[in-house]
């Protein structure tokens, strides 16, 4: 009877390691976070541009610019959209528990499909000596990562390369604030023409003004001409405050426009910083850390919100 619990108690201890050993086997990093925030930017993106378009089209006398921001914006679209299916490609590789080489090279593939996305185009061999140096720089790690004997491994390698199309993504986007300050630049100087009478007078009556309270000595015709101009400047008041009114409105529409450019901008860093992250959670099989990403998308959507409101 002993010898029958003995040999139970051996068989529940083996059972009880078995159970152990596979589930260190099947433990894997959690990194559908990094692929719902990577969405979430990829929405956010999408309202920022439908966002800052509306506002142009809105504004009288910029429309052709909001036209060259819509093309221009579809481009980014297509990169955010690499950015999805990259994030999507890699959570598959992780899913698979594959480690070895097999895995470095399929995410070296990855990283390809995303460089070529955003426009970083591979070197051909017979043109690598007039290649740019920002595809060489990131062809080079993402041969490095290629060559790697681990997925962990092959995720240090290319960060360097992530971090670059990341920047490219964000440089892009000046273009961006460039058409958002040639707009503001044509609204102003609309504004400016609708009121150049009124402006071109007020200017020669403060010159007038400048040119008496200059001399040493005033006649009696000259302080009744300041009192006359004193009145008539207090005439101009209504006109003066539409156009500060509407020079105003102007200056806080390209305001909201560069911040909430500056905000994806940033969310485009978080997702380069929450990609480094990845290195550690495939190390240590555990979930990435994705909070930075997250709350820079979510004032992202509240730019846009700003933007909506003016």
């Amino acid at each position: 009877m002993n010898w029958l619990r003995k040999g139970n108690h051996s068989k529940g201890a083996a059972f009880f390691l078995l159970i152990l050993w596979l589930s260190g086997c099947a433990s894997l990093p959690e990194v559908s976070p990094f692929v719902e925030a990577t969405v979430q930017l990829r929405s956010a993106m999408v309202a920022s541009g439908i966002a800052v378009g509306t506002e142009l089209r809105q504004t009288p006398g910029v429309e052709s610019k909001a036209e060259e921001l819509s093309r221009l914006w579809e481009v980014r679209i297509h990169s955010a959209d690499a950015l999805v299916s990259y994030s999507e490609s890699l959570a598959a590789i992780v899913r698979s528990g594959r480690e070895g080489g097999d895995a470095a090279a399929q995410l070296a593939d990855s990283v390809t499909g995303l460089s070529q996305a955003v426009g970083v185009v591979m070197p051909q061999a017979t043109v690598v000596a007039t290649a740019t140096d920002t595809a060489k720089f990131v062809y080079t790690h993402i041969a490095a990562a290629r060559a790697s004997q681990s997925l962990e491994k092959a995720l240090v390698n290319v960060q360097p390369a992530i971090q670059q199309i990341v920047r490219i993504m964000g440089e892009d986007l000046k273009l961006i604030e460039d058409i958002l300050l040639a707009a503001h630049q044509l609204q102003m100087t609309a504004v400016n023409e609708k009121y150049n009478l009124e402006l071109g007078y007020l200017k020669s009556l403060r010159r007038e003004q400048r040119e008496i309270y200059q001399k040493t000595r005033r006649s009696r015709e000259e302080e009744k001409r300041l009192t006359e101009i004193d009145q008539l400047m207090e005439a101009t008041k209504p006109w003066r405050a539409e156009y500060e009114k509407e020079k105003e409105e102007g200056d806080k529409r390209l305001r909201a426009g560069r911040q909430l450019l500056a905000g994806t901008r940033q969310s485009l860093t978080e997702w380069g910083f929450a990609h480094q992250q990845l290195i550690g959670a495939v190390r240590e099989k555990r979930t990435v850390e994705v909070a930075a990403l997250v709350q820079a998308t979510q004032e992202v959507r509240e730019l846009i919100r700003r933007i909506r409101e003016l």
